[in-house]
């Protein structure tokens, strides 16, 4: 039988500011509270979504790049039919991970 592949635990927002707002604490010496803290990846939300709508590659620490791809217009197949339809051009969001966040988590 098959291993079952365990569900991976989720480590929420509230966590994950708590534990950034500590860190920071310890590593500059000076009280920044969560609220702070979110308040700063408010900043970088919008400025990484600035820069990849403007068309820049954002490289996002050790852990991923953000770019905006656009894609062709081209013919696709119905699966429930199999009838032949065109598929319209768009603009996409690509997140890539980086090679030492992978061999990291691995």
């Amino acid at each position: 039988m098959a291993d079952k592949v365990k569900k991976a635990k989720k480590f929420s927002k509230k966590e994950l500011l708590a534990a950034m707002s500590t860190i920071i604490t310890d590593v500059l010496e000076i009280e920044v509270k969560p609220k702070d803290v979110k308040v700063i990846f408010a900043g970088m939300e919008e400025l990484v979504i600035q820069k990849v709508k403007t068309g820049w590659k954002v490289d996002f620490f050790n852990l991923c790049f953000f770019e905006k791809k656009r894609t062709k217009a081209r013919m696709g197949r119905n699966p429930a039919t199999g009838e032949a339809i065109k598929i319209k051009a768009r603009t996409k969001v690509k997140a890539t991970l980086k090679k030492a966040f992978k061999n990291a988590v691995a």
